[in-house]
């Protein structure tokens, strides 16, 4: 067993499955590359290996580089649901001014009358 798994409780998940949960979604190993655990002389894990299978060429793109293309896959579903959003708010901002100026001017009810 793998001492970093001995840090997750009932209730708190360690960091080190977090990054192997990340690195198994994303298919990539380490920060830059999967030098990055060469450089630092840890083992490469299982994470970075296509069905966790050392016999399998590990990964080579980075996590950072992953995460950038991700992004950039997904930029027009979070413009549009940040645009959508932003627009509400404006409405909300625009919808209380309104009511506000309402309250603070009531109508003359006299020109009502005389109609």
């Amino acid at each position: 067993m793998d001492p970093l798994d001995t840090l997750s409780t009932e209730h708190h998940i360690s960091p080190h499955r977090i990054i192997s949960k990340f690195e198994q979604d994303f298919k990539c190993c380490g920060v830059d590359s999967l030098t990055d655990y060469v450089k630092l002389d840890y083992q490469i894990p299982l994470s970075c290996y296509p069905n966790q299978i050392l016999q399998d060429k590990p990964f080579n793109q980075g996590c950072a580089e992953a995460i950038v293309i991700w992004i950039w896959t997904e930029l027009p579903i979070i413009a549009g649901i940040f645009g959508s959003v932003l627009l509400i708010e404006i409405f909300g901002v625009i919808s209380a001014l309104v009511l506000g100026v309402a309250i603070a001017h009531p109508t003359n009810t006299d020109f009502y009358y005389k109609m």
